[in-house]
Order: structure tokens, then C-alpha cells, then sequence
């Protein structure tokens, strides 16, 4: 995986930290803090998970990413089209239940894709960066003008998650890994 299919995957993962910025009205500094550490950490602690059962699964490790991918895919597309409306972030406990929530991607995304991500610091450094800024993009943004700037982030962080997981699928039939 290219250096531009990491970053991409970096951004991807943390997509979704708009939805959270655009949701909350207090404690935003603790919300970005938050939404950094649990993204990092739980990609972090995925790519770990991911290195131990590499060696078990090795022989059709690409198809299990193909599917994390288009799985997380699925389900953002499926986000694209709910109707269901954005609830408001109020309190400490919401904060970190929806972090966490909206985090599990990146476990999924760090524990099916380690062996071939070639640049890790460089994807937990935009990870880092990315997610808090994509949160207070969010918080900074709301009103009526991007009312469903949300359905648009879905439908890239899906289309993301599908490319991503095609191009490992690609590399594995053609005998690139």
C-alpha cells in the first residue's frame, strides 16, 4: 500500500469525528482530546491485535480486509441514507460512549490492514491530527447551510473504506504481496 493509500486511510478512519464536533455544544476541548486518544489508541491496539493473529490468517488475510472494508463501507453508505436525526452531545458520558463508538472503525481498519500499512507513524500522526480537527470542523460549522454535511462525509468515508479495500484485494489477486 502507497504512501497516498495510507494517508487515505488515516483521513478515513476519522471522518466521522465531524459528526461528533457538529454534536456538541460544551466541553469541546475535551471532546477533541478525547476523539484523538480514542482514535489513535484503539487503531493502535488494533494493528497490535492484528500482528497477532496475522500469522493464523495469512493465507487469506487480504480477503478478510476486503470485507472490514466494505463492511465499514456498508455501513456508511447505509448512514448516508437513514434519516435518523443527529442527537446532541450534552454531557460527559455522551461524549465518550459516541468517541468510542465512532472509534471501533479504526480498530477494525488498524487490526485487518497492519501488513499493509506501510508508513504506521505517518498514519497515527494523521490519525492524531485528523480526528480533532475533523471534530472541531464540525463544532465550528453548524448551521442551517451544511445541514446535511453529513451525508456527504458518509458517502466519502465509504467510498474511502471501498477503494481501500479493493486496492488490497487487487494487490493480492495480481500477486503484489
Amino acid at each position: 500500500m502507497g504512501i497516498l493509500l495510507n494517508i487515505i486511510l488515516a483521513i478515513s478512519v476519522t471522518l466521522d469525528s465531524f459528526i461528533v464536533g457538529k454534536s456538541v455544544d460544551k466541553k469541546i476541548k475535551f471532546t477533541l482530546i478525547s476523539i484523538s486518544f480514542a482514535h489513535v489508541a484503539l487503531f493502535f491496539i488494533g494493528v497490535k491485535v492484528g500482528d497477532q493473529i496475522g500469522p493464523f490468517v495469512s493465507n487469506f488475510d487480504h480477503w478478510i480486509s476486503f470485507v472490514v472494508f466494505l463492511f465499514l463501507a456498508i455501513s456508511s453508505y447505509k448512514d448516508l441514507i437513514s434519516e435518523e436525526p443527529i442527537f446532541q452531545l450534552d454531557n460527559i458520558f455522551k461524549i465518550l460512549l459516541t468517541t468510542f463508538a465512532l472509534s471501533i472503525d479504526a480498530f477494525a481498519v488498524g487490526a485487518s490492514s497492519q501488513h499493509e500499512i506501510q508508513y504506521l507513524e505517518l498514519v497515527i500522526i494523521i490519525i492524531a491530527i485528523s480526528a480533532p480537527v475533523f471534530c472541531y470542523l464540525g463544532y465550528k460549522l453548524k448551521n442551517e447551510m451544511i445541514k446535511h454535511s453529513h451525508k456527504l462525509l458518509y458517502f466519502s468515508e465509504g467510498t474511502f473504506f471501498l477503494i481501500i479495500g479493493s486496492y488490497i484485494l487487487y494487490s493480492h489477486i495480481s500477486g503484489g504481496y
